[in-house]
């Protein structure tokens, strides 16, 4: 998943992994200029759970748009911040 995100980026956005000294990660963040535009976590489950350093990382980054990436869960707001989607929606996402 992370190697199809990547080479379907549009122009000028870099894709970085984050990760602090204290565990809070996040699998992708994509950023434009200077800014982070979207965060990518992806689970292998149709009903993802994000961990807290999950919800650390994502309001660390603080991008306007947080994804959990699932292999056909659907598309659904998870809670305010954070919203679930499947791989085929994700594209609409990134572009």
């Amino acid at each position: 998943m992370v190697q199809q995100v990547i080479a379907n980026l549009p122009a000028r956005t870099l894709p970085y992994f984050y990760r602090t000294k204290d565990g809070s990660e996040l699998d992708l963040v994509l950023v434009k200029g200077n800014s982070p535009a979207l965060t990518i976590e992806i689970k292998f489950s149709n009903s993802p759970v994000l961990s807290k350093g999950n919800y650390l990382a994502i309001a660390d980054v603080n991008a306007p748009l947080n994804l959990v990436v699932t292999p056909s869960g659907g598309d659904y707001p998870l809670d305010k911040h954070v919203r679930v989607c499947d791989l085929e929606n994700v594209w609409k996402y990134i572009r």
